[in-house]
């Protein structure tokens, strides 16, 4: 497990690795992880996942350029990791802004990405090829791409619509239980705060069933097996009844 390291600046220029993290059949564990300001040359801004199934838990990607593709994260070779608590914004390639999967699948839980452009193609946050990637309990808004109707989430034709997104809110809307198309209420996106308010239609509307275990220990009590106890800002994950989709869980002193 890998806790606490700001991976910024690295550059690559072939494809096989990310600008700052290639992971190889590799089911390591990073936690509480800042990825800003790498780039790849052809994809995978932040990090490059080729086989294995590692997990990101309480990370953050800003600020990261894939060139032709995966401006944060680009995934392939059967990969299949998991991304919890996650916030991604301020990302670009010339397609999936934020994320781009070729081969593999992928699961997102309570992740926000916005603010991710596509610059010269499709997916401004999530270019997801075969339609085999999972968000659950996330916000997808207001990224942007250069092809019309593909500023969120975009499949190739044969796969279109198939990623499975449940209980989040997509801007555009996307088909799925409990999926929303209301704008989040974001604290101030325009300084990277990507909490929201307590008027968000994203309160209490996420799944707890989706929670997964705090593999991670994000509590830091030893405890590896009860449902994850806290946010990407070490705030206790369910505040009311529900968990709240996104990042971060909405509390009486976030506004």
């Amino acid at each position: 497990m890998l806790r606490g390291f700001h991976i910024t600046k690295g550059f690559v220029d072939f494809p096989d690795s990310g600008g700052g993290l290639y992971v190889e059949d590799s089911d390591a564990t990073f936690v509480q992880c800042v990825f800003a300001g790498n780039r790849s040359a052809v994809m995978g801004g932040a990090v490059a996942i080729w086989g294995g199934s590692p997990s990101f838990v309480n990370c953050r990607f800003y600020g990261n350029d894939g060139g032709w593709a995966a401006g944060a994260i680009y995934i392939r070779k059967s990969a299949t990791p998991t991304f919890v608590n996650c916030l991604l914004y301020s990302n670009q390639a010339w397609e999936g802004g934020a994320v781009a999967i070729t081969t593999g699948a992928a699961t997102f839980v309570n992740c926000t990405l916005s603010e991710n452009a596509a610059t010269a193609g499709k997916g401004g946050a999530f270019l997801d090829s075969r339609g085999e990637a999972a968000l659950r309990n996330c916000i997808i808004w207001g990224n942007t791409a250069n092809t019309n109707g593909t500023d969120e989430i975009f499949n190739l034709p044969a796969a279109q619509g198939s990623t499975a997104v449940t209980h989040s809110n997509v801007k555009g809307g996307w088909p799925g239980e409990g999926n929303l198309y209301s704008d989040p209420l974001f604290v101030d996106p325009a300084t990277g705060d990507y909490r929201i308010r307590q008027t968000s239609p994203c309160k209490d509307k996420g799944q707890n069933a989706s929670l997964p275990t705090d593999v991670a220990d994000t509590s830091l009590d030893g405890n590896t097996t009860e449902t994850l106890p806290k946010d990407l800002g070490l705030n206790a994950r369910i505040h009311g009844d529900s968990v709240d989709m996104g990042a971060y869980e909405w509390h009486p002193e976030d506004n």
